[in-house]
């Protein structure tokens, strides 16, 4: 059986963070667990040409802000691990590899840590340009960092 969720201990939660993938950079919260690292896009933008597309995301499924609704879900009793991850997989489609990051199925997987230009990149086993995530808050990517040492 799956242990419940305790923030700082079997799950991280990080309500500022933000997410490039390319063409796309995105203002993001990041949920982490030893699996997966799911990234719930609060603002993305992508760059056209001589374009740029915005979208914002305004509420978390019941009508709060985004990290709001992460926040009151992380503190649902009874809430577990194995659940956590079903809902937010659910949630964000199982077929977006770019919100829903599976540890495991990662060709690389790096955090660097250097002051505020301090990140993870990741790099999916198809291929492609490194993701990046940079969490912000004092000591958010040493907390990242040691999460999956």
């Amino acid at each position: 059986m799956s242990a419940a969720v305790s923030v700082g201990d079997n799950v991280l939660f990080f309500p500022k963070a933000y997410f490039n993938a390319g063409l796309t950079n995105a203002e993001v919260c990041v949920v982490c667990t030893r699996a997966y690292v799911f990234v719930l896009p609060k603002k993305d933008f992508t760059h056209y040409l001589v374009a740029m597309r915005t979208r914002k995301y305004d509420h978390f499924g019941d009508g709060k802000p985004v990290a709001e609704g992460v926040a009151h879900l992380l503190a649902e009793p009874g809430l577990t691990v194995s659940d956590l991850e079903e809902r937010l997989i659910e949630l964000l489609g199982a077929d977006q590899p770019d919100r829903v990051i599976e540890i495991a199925a990662l060709k690389s997987f790096k955090t660097i840590l250097f002051g505020p230009l301090s990140q993870a990149r990741i790099r999916h086993a198809s291929g492609g340009a490194p993701r990046v995530i940079s969490c912000k808050g004092k000591g958010a990517m040493k907390q990242f960092k040691a999460f999956y040492a």
